[in-house]
């Protein structure tokens, strides 16, 4: 990857990119997108690139698509406001979404494929809106840290990720795997070891998204 002098880095997502930025953390946070900042910081120091972090907590792909326009493609509805259009334009555009969605729909009365065919319709026009405004896009999977593959939100997590790799094929963009990339920790680790929860990741597991990223931004 071949980044230009003053390319603007935007990530957004839900709490796992938040990781505080929305509260005693700002602007960046303190997981995988910080960390991430910081190696590339590190690796090209002379051309002065922004970083910008739009993940909020509780998001689920319909409250990014609320807010696309806006923190993504730039465009205000306070159009008359130029300096608001012209916050930041976006070159590189880093999206990270879907365990909320897999975890509301455990609880949901909505059939599970409507709701999927909904979210690879929602998930596919967000990125399409977003290579019109010519930025590279890196999608990076939802993950569930667990060895139990039989749990609901295992289950459901991977039939997310399945929309998610169809959308990524046909738009020919590249795609990390972050449920993977556990999972293969998960061999010789307990899942214990990268998170509490399953979804929020200890700090170290912050640094192996950040570590992979960077590997295959570096790579590509």
């Amino acid at each position: 990857m071949r980044f230009k002098p003053g390319d603007t880095l935007l990530f957004i997502g839900d709490s796992i990119t938040d990781c505080g930025r929305t509260n005693h953390l700002p602007p960046f946070g303190g997981g995988y997108m910080n960390m991430f900042r910081n190696m590339i910081l590190t690796e090209y120091p002379d051309l002065k690139l922004s970083f910008v972090n739009k993940g909020i907590s509780g998001n689920t792909l319909k409250g990014l698509e609320l807010r696309w326009k806006k923190d993504v493609l730039n465009e205000s509805t306070r159009v008359r406001d130029k300096r608001v259009r012209e916050e930041h334009k976006v070159t590189h555009l880093f999206l990270m979404i879907g365990i909320n969605d897999a975890a509301m729909q455990l609880n949901s009365s909505r059939p599970d494929d409507d709701v999927l065919d909904e979210f690879e319709l929602t998930y596919e026009k967000l990125l399409r809106a977003s290579l019109e405004k010519d930025m590279k896009i890196h999608c990076m999977t939802p993950f569930y840290i667990s060895t139990d593959a039989s749990s609901s939100l295992f289950k459901m997590n991977l039939r997310y990720i399945e929309r998610i790799e169809g959308v990524c094929a046909r738009l020919e963009l590249p795609l990390l795997n972050i449920h993977n990339l556990f999972q293969e920790k998960l061999r010789k680790s307990m899942a214990e070891y990268w998170s509490g929860d399953g979804v929020h990741p200890y700090e170290h597991g912050h640094m192996l998204i950040a570590r992979e990223l960077f590997r295959e931004i570096i790579n590509d």
